[in-house]
């Protein structure tokens, strides 16, 4: 028997800036600025869940698939004279290109094992756990 929560999002989200801390590239110049947010995933799914039932483990699963995110190219320079060095080459705008996507799968397996006499109700639990059992690479940022 599964008992668990499955959730799926499609969302879109533009901003001009990503934060307090975020500058635009040229300060003379915001045109560039409007584009998808750093945070903007067009497709999420998450399943998180609990497997009872099976005589030998309780088995727990998390699966998270996320689309691709945007990041910026800059150039490293500093042609505007900021003094941020966070130049992008001209006619590019913010968060144009596309970042790899996530996938993740931890599993959780358990067994209580009875101690004592029967009706004591002392048990030990042994577990052991599997994190990103995909083997992938996320790139956080």
């Amino acid at each position: 028997m599964f008992n668990g929560q499955v959730q799926y999002t499609l969302s879109r989200a533009y901003n001009n800036t990503a934060g307090i801390n975020a500058f635009p590239a040229n300060d003379y110049d915001l045109s560039g600025e409007w584009a998808r947010a750093d945070f903007d995933r067009r497709h999420r799914f998450v399943l998180i869940g609990r497997i009872t039932g099976i005589k030998i483990v309780d088995l727990g699963v998390a699966l998270t698939l996320n689309s691709a995110g945007p990041y910026t190219q800059t150039i490293g320079g500093d042609p505007y004279n900021n003094g941020r060095g966070r130049a992008r080459l001209p006619g590019i705008t913010r968060n144009t290109l596309i970042a790899g996507d996530l996938a993740t799968l931890d599993l959780h397996a358990s067994k209580d094992v009875k101690l004592g006499r029967p009706k004591s109700g002392h048990a030990l639990t042994l577990g052991a756990d599997g994190f990103n059992l995909l083997n992938r690479v996320n790139y956080a940022s």
